[in-house]
């Protein structure tokens, strides 16, 4: 039998199989230092999209809210139920 550390250790794509059918295929995820390369691949495939505007974002600030608490329209659903 081979374990799937005995294929990490080899390299290999290791195929599990549920009674001799193939069920899922497990291979080694290659180690990418660059993380520009990443995105751009990930930009080709149509994961991502590039930004328009290359710019930094802005701090993050919370924003206020207005109505009633949330806390209070769970309870008022919860008693209609």
């Amino acid at each position: 039998m081979f374990s799937v550390g005995e294929g990490r250790q080899a390299k290999k794509e290791v195929l599990l199989t549920e009674r001799g059918k193939p069920l899922a295929v497990v291979k080694l995820i290659e180690e990418h230092d660059d993380a520009h390369a990443a995105v751009r691949r990930l930009e080709m495939v149509g994961l991502l999209r590039p930004a328009s505007k290359h710019r930094a974002l802005p701090a993050w600030s919370p924003r206020s809210i207005s109505g009633v608490p949330v806390s209070s329209t769970v309870m008022k659903n919860r008693e209609e139920r």
